[in-house]
């Protein structure tokens, strides 16, 4: 199963400046400004890098284990590694992002995090719950209305 890389505020605010500097570009008399026309390039480069790295930042999970895409890096772990998922960052947790932490043993040991924040959260942490029981869940679990009665 795919999850893709949740559209958060910051990239739609990017967006949204990208498309207030075309308009301002493209209406009245500032529009031989060669300062505008910089900055409304340099603002549509920006959001269009938001959306490529959109596209390009997604997690599949398969019954080896839990692949991580970003632009050109694939990162694959094996369900048996896995030990533990908590909200990231530590301090100050959001509740929407994910830290995924790894361990591999002797003789190539290697530790590590991914950090995620997919679209659809429940599934993403029951695809994990299903594949890796090992793994501890500091996860609060959010019980919707529905299911509370």
């Amino acid at each position: 199963m795919r999850f893709r890389a949740k559209f958060a505020l910051i990239d739609w605010a990017w967006l949204a400046i990208a498309a207030f500097a075309l308009f301002l570009f493209l209406s009245g008399p500032h529009r031989a400004s060669v300062y505008l026309r910089w900055y409304a390039t340099v603002m549509a480069l920006f959001a269009c890098s938001r959306v490529v790295l959109h596209l390009f930042v997604y997690w599949d999970t398969s019954l080896e284990g839990l692949r991580e895409r970003r632009l050109w890096t694939t990162r694959t772990i094996p369900w048996p590694q896995i030990t533990a998922v908590s909200p990231w960052p530590d301090r100050h947790p959001n509740p929407n992002v994910l830290a995924i932490e790894y361990a591999r043993s002797a003789p190539m040991s290697d530790r590590g995090t991914v950090i995620a924040s997919p679209e659809n959260r429940e599934a993403f942490i029951s695809e994990i719950r299903g594949h890796a029981p090992q793994a501890r869940l500091e996860i609060p679990i959010s019980i919707s209305p529905v299911h509370a009665r």
